[in-house]
């Protein structure tokens, strides 16, 4: 199973599991060419395989779906997935929103202008006071206003768009081949890795302390502020020690006044 393409990608939770994948009696070669493995048998060949084909792509299976032939209509936790995710594939979906920082590859249509300009520019989607986004082309410049030539190639009806670092500030950047028209809109958040909310287990702190340091655990039961002072000066004995000293001096009057020799 090919867990990094799209109709399998994201499906199982443990991609090692031991999975029942499915048993054929009989298929048909399928001719490497230009397809994508999705399901193959031990020996390499495919089972399932990807074409594309103009917009979308078209899925060719080995075997038939018949049960005396194959079983994959009845492996519900192969064959529900794999419908649904090649049915959403071709809705060609785009991402929500894109990380700064990472090697996003940003897609759109390719468009020739009348003047043959083939620059595409992205710029920085500026909110106005009454909650309304402007184009960029104000007449007075803002501190917040980007506008970049990203790295671009074309490949047929489309465009891939590589902006790099290039994209500082998180928020919606316009695809512009001419200034009058947006042809895309991408949205671009601040990575979120400082909100990381796993914490470290106590041992695994405790393994890289220095010597000289020791760690309190939450669930203690005594006092913090006690903790911290007999780490700091030790455990403080003078006050026993004046217990038992007067304890003593209480027996030996005692005995003095009682003992008779």
């Amino acid at each position: 199973m090919n867990t990094e393409e799209f109709v399998f990608r994201d499906v199982f939770l443990n991609k090692s599991a031991n999975l029942r994948l499915p048993n054929t009696q009989g298929n048909f070669k399928i001719a490497p060419a230009r397809g994508e493995q999705i399901l193959t048998y031990r020996d390499g060949s495919s089972m399932l395989s990807k074409f594309p084909q103009g917009e979308g792509a078209l899925y060719f299976c080995a075997a038939p779906l018949n049960e005396q032939v194959s079983d994959l209509v009845r492996n519900g936790e192969i064959f529900v997935p794999m419908l649904f995710k090649m049915a959403i594939a071709g809705t060609k979906g785009r991402q929500i929103a894109y990380t700064i920082g990472k090697d996003e590859v940003l897609e759109a249509k390719h468009k020739v202008s009348a003047r043959g300009e083939t620059n595409y520019k992205l710029r920085l989607a500026v909110e106005n006071s009454k909650g309304q986004q402007a184009t960029g082309n104000s007449q007075q410049p803002s501190a917040n206003n980007q506008e970049f030539i990203p790295e671009q190639r074309i490949f047929g009806s489309k465009v891939l768009l590589t902006p790099g670092t290039q994209v500082r500030d998180a928020g919606w950047y316009q695809l512009h081949l001419q200034s009058d028209s947006t042809l895309a809109e991408f949205a671009f958040n601040y990575d979120r890795k400082e909100s990381d909310l796993t914490f470290k287990s106590d041992e695994s702190l405790a393994e890289g302390l220095p010597k000289n340091m020791k760690l309190l655990a939450t669930n203690a039961e005594a006092n913090f502020s006690q903790v911290v002072n007999e780490q700091e000066r030790g455990i403080v004995l003078w006050r026993w020690c004046v217990v038992f000293a007067l304890l003593f001096l209480a027996l030996e009057v005692l005995f003095l006044r009682l003992w008779k020799v």
